[in-house]
């Protein structure tokens, strides 16, 4: 009978402790959206295995895929590399950096839908002079201005271009 109330006592006290020491699940997931990388080249990306374009690692990442990276390096020629797994590096000039931003946008005009930033259209069109909320951009490597595209539900996307204003 003991050990039937024990294990679930442990595994509550357990689960309160690694909320408290390691964060909520919230910050989790948008640590991970931060550092996620989207591949941009309709051949896909080249895996290498180190950051150096002379090291390929014989793969090949499928454009529209997403992956986390841990780790960015500079290689050859002063290209930025993110390590997506333990000696498998890919050039964000082949990707799109996602990012975990939200607030509101306003279009004034018919806006095209797509299913992702790699992706062909949706059936969707967003109607002139109306307002969305976004919760994530992709933005190309080495830019700090305006994104590349912004991300208004689940699997749509729209070109930042086609935004009139940001809120």
């Amino acid at each position: 009978m003991k050990k039937k109330v024990l294990v679930p006592v442990l595994a509550s006290i357990i689960a309160v402790f690694a909320v408290m020491f390691l964060g909520g699940t919230g910050q989790t997931a948008n640590a991970a959206l931060n550092n996620t990388i989207m591949i941009n080249k309709s051949s896909g990306a080249t895996v290498y295995a180190s950051p150096s374009s002379s090291d390929p690692a014989g793969r090949t990442l499928s454009n529209g895929t997403s992956w986390a990276y841990n780790s960015i390096q500079i290689g050859d020629s002063g290209n930025t590399y993110v390590m997506v797994a333990p000696n498998q590096w890919i050039n964000t000039n082949d990707t799109y950096k996602l990012r975990d931003e939200s607030g509101s946008i306003y279009v004034n005009r018919l806006t095209y839908v797509y299913s992702s930033p790699t992706s062909g259209l949706t059936t969707q069109i967003l109607p002139a002079n109306s307002t969305w909320a976004y919760n994530g951009v992709a933005r190309q490597w080495n830019t700090s201005g305006l994104p590349a595209w912004v991300k208004v539900s689940t699997n749509g996307w729209v070109k930042a271009g086609d935004v009139a204003a940001w809120k």
